[in-house]
Formats: structure tokens, sequence, C-alpha cells
């Protein structure tokens, strides 16, 4: 890994060293799990190599399927929706994988909403598929960037040479430093 991303600047920015900008990696679940609840083996691939990745630069990452245990502890809605939610809400900035995923979309307007930073990460083979989701930059920012496979995700290759570098240097530009709480009253 490079030492050199913008990434570490920000972990480390202004000498607020205590702050871990978060990061609201939205992914597709429901179509990549099988009737029995087995998640897609390339896709998990691909997802925990995007975790570790952000998480190596020192992000605080929330993504729903690892809680969800990749298909073994699927939550209720009513459980899901809200501690989805809450995880958007305490965001720095959403990227978002939006190919094939309507919870993915219902989450891409809690950030609108929240004027979080997005980043949509498109599979060109798919396409958005929703003038909705297309025209989102007009009310929030919203950057895109396009990648293409054959599955709804990137492979590993995919995002370890063309995507990341471009997700660092968006969460970069967009995550201001923080004030870090000293727990003093």
């Amino acid at each position: 890994m490079n030492l050199e991303q913008p990434s570490l600047a920000i972990a480390g920015a202004n000498g607020h060293s205590g702050y871990r900008p978060r990061v609201f990696l939205a992914t597709p679940i429901t179509p990549l799990i099988a009737k029995n609840n087995e998640f897609c083996v390339v896709s998990r691939d691909s997802i925990q190599a995007m975790l570790a990745s952000l998480r190596a630069e020192g992000f605080d990452v929330f993504c729903a399927i690892e809680r969800e245990e990749w298909g073994k502890a699927l939550m209720s809605g009513h459980e899901c929706t809200r501690l989805d939610y809450e995880g958007l809400v305490a965001a720095d900035v959403m990227v978002a994988l939006c190919t094939g995923s309507f919870g993915v979309h219902v989450e891409l307007g809690w950030a609108s909403a929240h004027q979080k930073p997005i980043l949509l990460l498109v599979n060109e083979t798919f396409g958005i598929k929703t003038p909705l989701v297309e025209g989102l930059y007009t009310v929030s920012t919203v950057d895109t960037l396009t990648y293409q496979a054959e599955t709804l995700l990137p492979a590993v290759t995919t995002w370890q040479t063309t995507l990341y570098p471009a997700v660092l240097d968006f969460i970069a530009q967009h995550v201001s430093h923080k004030p870090v709480s000293l727990g003093v009253s």
C-alpha cells in the first residue's frame, strides 16, 4: 500500500490524530444472497477487500452486510433500517455500490437528505437504471466512478488498481478535520 495516499493525512489532519473519518460503504445485499442465505463468495471477497483497504488507512467503516454476518444473521426490516440509518447519519461520507440494490437507493436518499458527500461506484455493464439516482448530483454532492465487471461488484483487482485510489481522493476532498473529544468536562 502506498503510504503517500491522501487519506493518511486526513486521519492525522491538523494535529487531531484521534479522529477516524467515518465511511458508510453501501453495498447490495439481497441480490447477492442465495435462498439458503449463503452470500456470493466472489462478492464477499470484493467487499472484504474494500473494507480491509479502507480500514488499513485508518477509516471507521460501516457496512451492513458485515453486521448481518454475510447473510447468516439477516435482520428484519424493523431492526436493520434503524441501524443502517444511524450508521449513515454518523458517517462523514458515503461510498455506494448502487447497481442492483433497492436498499442502497434508500440509503442514497438518506445521505442526500443529510448532505453527506456521496461517491457512486457504478458498474457500466448494468448502469444505474433510474433517473433519480442519475440526477442525485442536482441536490447533493455526488461524484460517479465507473467500472466494468460481469458481476454486480468490481473484482478485487479493479478495486485495488482503479477504484481505491479514486475513493481515497474523494474522501480526502470531502472530509475536513473534526474536533477530537478529550473527555474533559
